[in-house]
């Protein structure tokens, strides 16, 4: 039974992946109006990947974990493939999406399509999960809330200053979905294979093979863009490890402590980190139209969480009744 500490430190690891992911997608946003995102994305984790994977190597309890008692290892495997299809989807997704949308609302339509698709997918791939009435409401809210921002980003009421044509937006809004749908499918395939026993360390090193693979092709058949992102090597390593392994890592203690639906309601708040962020982006101007949306996924992200936290503490308060009997 989850513990109201154990969530808390869940949703304290959830909150700080939305702070570092605010300063990396507007970041992001900037490098990638001189770069080619998909090579892009093939630097960022030809870096972390190595990282990751020797941080698991060289940690004895990620390394052993509980590989050993796990009885079905053709699920676990799928679960794993699953995993590496769906990163993959949704980084390549994610940058192409940076490069011509402003990041919160990036962020926002993400955000809301991922906590939809989750609740979509959630009873078919993890059935034991189990949702309360405040899960329905905060999909609906974001929902609304996606196609708002959808709707003013059309009609040139965001804070970038030059508009998007019409194809661009299509593309754009179809990338979007795509990337929703493949976090949904990171969050709770992330939860199952923490349900296995694996550790947060095993997850992140072993969940970019296909995404390198695709990427890598892409670059060296792009050599000419590879070499133009190569001259930003040092602030892309940066990048790697302050958006890229960090950030990871605490998605996955995060995920680990809360349920998938809460977890992608927690992260449906980064639009607002995204937002104090903005104002270092010289192409971004401030909108009111693009804040009144974030801060309304915002709310509904919150209202989820503490419905979550007060549910954990109303069955905490049970079993301690129980036990006393």
């Amino acid at each position: 039974m989850n513990t109201t500490r154990t969530f808390l430190m869940g949703i304290s690891a959830l909150l700080l992946v939305n702070a570092l992911d605010g300063a990396k997608e507007v970041y992001f946003g900037i490098i990638l109006q001189k770069l080619d995102s998909t090579v892009v994305a093939f630097i960022l984790f030809a870096i972390a990947w190595p990282i990751c994977f020797l941080l698991h190597v060289t940690n004895l309890k990620s390394r052993n974990g509980k590989l050993q008692s796990i009885k079905n290892r053709k699920q676990f495997h799928l679960l794993l493939l699953t995993l590496n299809f769906s990163s993959a989807a949704l980084w390549i997704a994610f940058t192409f999406s940076l490069k011509w949308f402003e990041p919160a609302i990036v962020s926002a339509l993400i955000g809301g399509i991922g906590i939809i698709a989750t609740l979509t997918l959630i009873k078919f791939i993890r059935p034991s999960t189990t949702l309360i009435r405040a899960d329905y409401i905060a999909t609906i809210i974001i929902a609304i809330a996606s196609i708002y921002l959808a709707w003013i980003s059309i009609n040139g009421h965001t804070a970038l200053e030059e508009e998007l044509d019409s194809l661009q937006a299509r593309e754009s809004y179809f990338v979007m979905i795509i990337c929703g749908i493949a976090m949904a499918l990171v969050s709770i395939t992330s939860k199952r294979l923490a349900d296995h026993g694996v550790s947060s360390l095993f997850i992140c090193a072993h969940r970019f093979y296909i995404l390198l693979v695709i990427t890598g092709a892409y670059s060296l058949y792009n050599q000419i863009e590879l070499a133009k992102a190569l001259e930003y090597i040092i602030p892309l390593f940066w990048l790697s490890i302050f958006g890229v392994i960090l950030p990871f890592y605490l998605l996955q203690e995060g995920i680990k402590r809360c349920e998938p639906v809460t977890t992608q309601a927690v992260l449906a708040a980064a639009p607002l980190f995204t937002v104090a962020f903005q104002s270092f982006d010289s192409r971004l101007e401030f909108s009111e139209f693009s804040l009144a949306g974030v801060v309304i996924i915002c709310l509904a992200a919150a209202h989820n969480s503490h419905s979550h936290l007060k549910q954990i503490k109303n069955e905490e308060t049970k079993y301690q009744i129980r036990g006393n009997r």
